[in-house]
């Protein structure tokens, strides 16, 4: 979790949720794990960054890696996929599409945003996250569809 994100809930009520020991910071072990950005992105099939703000597409646009998430992204051999999350004037802004822009050269990949509920305003604007079946649907053009498993099928196993 980013320091941003550890503002809306706490690690350990998504650590309660999703069963999962939750990191916060690339130099600090959590759980089993000595070197988390190594560690954790190395047996991934896929590194979904989500919600993925500007501040976070310009770092993996950048190569800079100054905290958790941003140095996963520089480590992770597998598909990495950022699913924007921001206001329409942002968005739209010449440097994030920029950024957005540099980020698929590098083939890393993007959800494209839709018209919806953004969460900062709580209005309806373009920039908001699809919904999960959209998300879903393109992880599973990224990684082939006889390679995706969904989280339920894997506790039905």
């Amino acid at each position: 979790m980013s320091a941003a994100a550890c503002s809306f809930m706490k690690p350990y009520t998504l650590r309660l949720f999703s069963g999962s020991w939750v990191f916060t910071d690339a130099f600090s072990p959590n759980g089993t794990t000595v070197v988390p950005h190594i560690e954790l992105t190395s047996d991934a099939d896929v590194f979904l960054i989500i919600p993925a703000t500007a501040n976070i597409l310009a770092k993996g646009a950048a190569a800079i890696a100054d905290d958790l998430i941003s140095t996963s992204i520089l480590a992770c051999p597998s598909p990495v996929i950022f699913v924007p999350s921001m206001n329409a004037q942002m968005w739209n802004n010449k440097g994030v599409q920029r950024n957005v822009a540099r980020l698929k050269e590098l083939g890393y990949f993007v959800v494209p945003p839709e018209t919806g509920l953004e969460i900062a305003t709580m209005r309806n604007t373009l920039g908001a996250i699809p919904g999960p079946a959209a998300i879903v649907d393109f992880v599973k053009t990224v990684v082939g569809e006889s390679n995706f498993v969904t989280p339920r099928e894997t506790y039905e196993k």
